[in-house]
């Protein structure tokens, strides 16, 4: 049986942030035994490499990624520990990192391997649909290795050893305070917004609901505006109930931008003090990725606002709008919304913690 070598990386390194130390380095090669392929016509076979290529290319990106997420949880908790802690100490901590590491690799080839043997299969079957052939059962054996070629290390200048004395604890607790009262309406903005986003979900139901009732109606039309009066006359009262409750979501998304614009003014100067304090930077660095996460989330109401407008003008004309696109868009603002609640939580973290660094 021969071997084909379907991705080969000689030097993997993640893409993440490091403050004090350095970003390991590993080793990739996928193959899998070519016995299913070299059985099969020509055509078919190139069928196959194309549709294997462009399978793999999507799951093998989306495992190295996933991957890369892993490795920078693990250096984002051994940097939050280390920046508490004597250079030797450090040192300990990353090596007992680097001991969790190799001991997920072996996992990982195993996952990627399975990841590999099931994109075989998907491309093999693929190929058969495109040849018009029936699709049989093909046994497809992977291998795949990971090897960590260089570890994770002590960057050459522990820099929080240097800094640890030169924090401005009077600034830097003003400034919490500060981010601690921007915070506190996060958690009602929550529960307003979540609260009207449930409301619209069941208005678009009732209009959606209230359509159907007017389409099965068995009332003739004397012409095509007397059937726009019926279909008006149908939807007025969900309609209504809609429009009042999207422009509460209007209210809202004013306050909650204007909320976020002022936790994020708050965290800057916390950030300020933050690069000399222990432990602290990463915090501040983590809620100011949620506060843009929850801005993102918030654009989605402009989705929502185009498509409250595509249904208004779909019932002018006694058209059946499109209630799908509307119901998915409420979800993604609704999905959007917890960020706001570990928003909150990272503040009282940071708050937490420089209380207790003095």
């Amino acid at each position: 049986m021969g071997m084909i070598e379907v991705y080969k990386r000689e030097k993997w390194i993640p893409q993440m942030n490091a403050k004090y130390v350095t970003v390991p380095e590993m080793a990739i090669t996928v193959g899998y035994g070519d016995d299913a392929i070299k059985k099969l016509p020509d055509a078919q076979r190139k069928v196959y490499y194309a549709k294997f290529a462009e399978i793999f290319g999507i799951e093998g990106r989306a495992f190295r990624e996933a991957k890369g997420k892993e490795v920078q949880r693990l250096i984002i908790k051994i940097e939050t520990k280390m920046a508490v802690l004597p250079a030797a100490a450090a040192a300990a901590l990353v090596k007992q990192a680097n001991e969790v590491l190799k001991g997920e690799l072996e996992k990982w080839a195993k996952e990627l391997q399975a990841v590999c043997t099931a994109c075989a299969k998907k491309a093999y079957d693929a190929s058969c649909v495109v040849m018009k052939k029936a699709v049989t059962a093909v046994q497809f054996r992977s291998v795949v290795t990971i090897v960590l070629l260089v570890l994770i290390a002590l960057a050459a200048a522990v820099a929080h050893v240097a800094n640890a004395g030169s924090v401005d604890y009077k600034v830097l607790i003003a400034a919490a305070q500060g981010l601690f009262g921007a915070a506190k309406l996060l958690g009602p903005r929550y529960v307003s917004l979540n609260g009207t986003l449930e409301k619209l979900g069941k208005d678009v139901g009732d209009i959606k609901k209230a359509v159907e009732k007017v389409q099965t109606s068995k009332q003739p039309y004397a012409n095509a505006i007397d059937k726009i009066k019926a279909w008006t006359t149908g939807v007025t009262s969900p309609v209504t109930s809609f429009d009042k409750d999207f422009a509460e979501l209007d209210k809202f998304e004013g306050a909650c931008l204007q909320d976020l614009a002022t936790n994020m003014k708050a965290l800057e100067a916390v950030k300020k003090e933050a690069a000399k304090a222990p432990g602290l930077e990463p915090k501040v660095a983590q809620a100011e990725a949620q506060v843009l996460k929850a801005k993102h989330g918030l654009e989605n109401i402009a989705k929502l606002r185009a498509s409250e407008a595509e249904m208004k003008r779909m019932l002018a004309k006694a058209e059946v709008p499109n209630f799908g696109a509307l119901q998915t868009n409420v979800l993604a603002v609704k999905e959007a919304l917890p960020v706001f609640i570990m928003l909150q939580e990272s503040v009282k973290q940071i708050v937490e913690l420089v209380g207790k660094l003095k």
